[in-house]
């Protein structure tokens, strides 16, 4: 799911960056030229966001005893 995202998202900024030009008031204030020396390291950071951001969780879940779990539902 995480790949998923930081591709999907590659995607949506590469198609920014495409459409930005032709909109007469975003086109003279932005210009957008991605290179691959930014945009690895931000891959790699969304990543390891990704995976920090769903570990926590499992290991909070994996510590928790079943039926404690359970009585907090």
């Amino acid at each position: 799911m995480c790949a998923f995202g930081c591709i999907l998202g590659e995607l949506f900024s590469f198609a920014a960056a495409l459409v930005f030009p032709h909109i007469p008031t975003i086109g003279d204030l932005i210009s957008v030229k991605p290179h691959v020396a930014v945009i690895v390291p931000i891959l790699l950071a969304a990543f390891a966001l990704c995976i920090v951001g769903a570990l926590l969780p499992a290991w909070r879940a994996a510590q928790l005893i079943p039926a404690d779990a359970l009585r907090r539902i």
